[in-house]
């Protein structure tokens, strides 16, 4: 990357070009101006002799480190530009909590860090880095870091974190902080990336992407307990389960001897289950990818993710090892051309339902896979506790998180409130762990045969769960003829009736014996259909009589 980070830090008046990551988030609040969907708020409650001071002028010393926290966005001419200041107002604001009676601190606190968590910040005035410290006596603070996407990303905030801590901890020592120079900064960056936009390179892997996602279905078919809304909704809510330590355990010993990395794993599972759920075989899943393999942008703080498609395809019922090593296929194909911006590859795609409101460009779902422990801090003399900031928003329609801690897998999973109950939420999970346990019992089974829903399903019917077996959605062919025959006037059991020519010297009966033969052999005459989770299913019966 060319430096030019004296530049970028000096300069307060001329407007550097946008990223594609910051354009489309800058364009994001043109179209829904005081959103709070792209905050990064984290907190933590700080018990001992804090040093406010130190602690103030090492933000201010982080403010300085990073031009991107004294960036604010504007228009020049008919363009958006960056636009970096000399100075950005006081790095840490505080207050006192120390007036209230002592039993309502706690609850002023909470409220405080919910109003903080969802502050909107104006892109054009800046700063886009806001740090506050509650304070509930002398040694009781809460500290309160909500950053906007567009400066920031999640490797931006262990930046931040370690940074602050080296800072804090030289200042109450009266040392100096050993931290290393910058040899850029982020403006750098978003001039070189739109430099490289318009190179060889980028257009080759411009044209691998589009042929990869060469008919990407429109959208997937999830099973929603509510109509999406004419106008887009970011209303959000968080389910959690945490797997059991067996699963765990088996499911990382699966990965390594499949050669497989847990994500890749953890990927097969969810579009498995995807699949299983909608009745499609298409599954395309969103991913954001850290894109810092550059030296130069390893302790650069800035939006540098890029989000990519990871498009598996499970048509005619695969085998779980032929979904897994596909799998692998295309994640180490996307590393190897995951350097076009998302953004440039949307626009050079031309989805016609990427511009319907309120659904994502390529696919409505995303995973995100993590080695857990969040963002640790450690200041000297202090015991530090992190904060759960309950968000309540949502970016898609579904993102499941993985978290491998030491202990056992934990997933959670981030879903849009307006279209999904957090009861569905909650079977989805539990789902998911029977579709890892039945990958990890046997990888040459099929994914038709995994069993997911078969014992929920057999308890509505009042059945046996033996009577329940081979069960998977319909078809879309399958869902309109039977939706079609259950508004007839005069509804009657579905029949499919085949002409076949006689041969000479065989006679009708003969014919009819095979077929049935045929039929009863794939199940086909013992059919259910259920309505299970919003979706329909069909399943084997062999209980089930159906004259011949």
């Amino acid at each position: 990357l060319p430096a030019g980070s004296d530049s970028c830090a000096t300069v307060t008046s001329a407007g550097f070009p946008l990223s594609f990551a910051q354009e489309r988030l800058w364009l994001f609040d043109q179209l829904v101006p005081k959103s709070d969907l792209y905050n990064m708020p984290f907190a933590y409650d700080l018990r001992g002799p804090l040093n406010i001071t130190a602690l103030a002028e090492s933000f201010g010393e982080i403010r300085n480190r990073h031009a991107i926290f004294r960036t604010r966005f504007t228009m020049r001419g008919n363009s958006p530009v960056q636009v970096i200041e000399s100075h950005a107002g006081e790095a840490l604001s505080i207050v006192s909590l120390e007036h209230l009676p002592a039993s309502a601190r706690r609850a002023e606190a909470e409220r405080l860090t919910v109003e903080e968590a969802s502050c909107p910040f104006d892109l054009e005035i800046g700063p886009l880095m806001r740090a506050r410290l509650l304070r509930s006596g002398a040694n009781e603070h809460i500290l309160l870091v909500t950053l906007h996407h567009i400066v920031a990303d999640a490797w931006s905030l262990g930046i931040l974190l370690s940074e602050l801590q080296e800072l804090y901890t030289a200042r109450i020592r009266g040392a100096m902080a050993a931290l290393p120079g910058l040899p850029i900064q982020y403006a750098d960056y978003s001039v070189w990336q739109r430099q490289v936009a318009e190179g060889e390179a980028i257009t080759e892997q411009l044209n691998h992407w589009k042929e990869k996602l060469r008919g990407l279905p429109a959208f997937l078919n999830l099973p929603f307990d509510r109509p999406r809304p004419a106008l887009p909704v970011f209303a959000g809510g968080q389910q959690a389960r945490k797997l059991s330590a067996s699963v765990s355990e088996e499911a990382l010993a699966l990965a390594r001897r499949e050669g497989l990395t847990p994500f890749m794993l953890l990927l097969a599972v969810y579009q498995i289950l995807l699949a299983r759920y909608t009745g499609q075989f298409d599954i395309p899943v969103l991913c954001a990818l850290a894109n810092r393999e550059r030296e130069e942008t390893q302790g650069l703080i800035g939006p540098m993710i890029n989000v990519v498609a990871l498009r598996t395809i499970l048509a005619n019922n695969p085998k779980i090892r032929e979904v897994l090593m596909q799998v692998r296929e295309v994640v180490v194909d996307t590393f190897a051309h995951q350097d076009v911006p998302f953004e440039m590859l949307v626009q050079h795609l031309g989805h016609e339902h990427d511009r319907e409101p309120g659904r994502l460009p390529l696919s409505q779902v995303a995973i995100a896979v993590s080695a857990g422990g969040g963002l640790s801090l450690e200041l000297d003399g202090l015991a530090v506790t992190p904060l759960y900031t309950n968000r309540q928003v949502a970016r898609t329609d579904l993102t499941l998180f993985v978290e491998t801690r030491p202990d056992g897998l934990v997933t959670m999973i981030e879903y849009n409130s307006a279209l999904f109950e957090a009861a569905t939420i909650d079977r989805m999970l539990r789902d998911f762990e029977s579709c890892l346990s039945g990958i990890i019992a046997d990888t040459e089974r099929r994914i038709l045969s995994i069993r997911l829903f078969e014992a929920d399903i057999a308890a509505m019917l009042h059945l046996p769960p033996g009577r329940v077996h081979c069960l998977s959605p319909l078809t879309p062919t399958q869902r309109d003829v039977y939706v079609a025959s259950q508004l007839a006037e005069d509804p009657k059991p579905l029949r499919v009736v085949v002409t076949l020519p006689l041969g000479p010297g065989i006679s009708p009966a003969l014919w009819r014996d095979a077929i049935m033969h045929v039929l009863d052999q794939e199940e086909i005459t013992h059919t259910r259909f259920v309505t299970y989770n919003h979706q329909l299913f069909q399943f084997a019966d062999p209980e089930l009589s159906i004259p011949h």
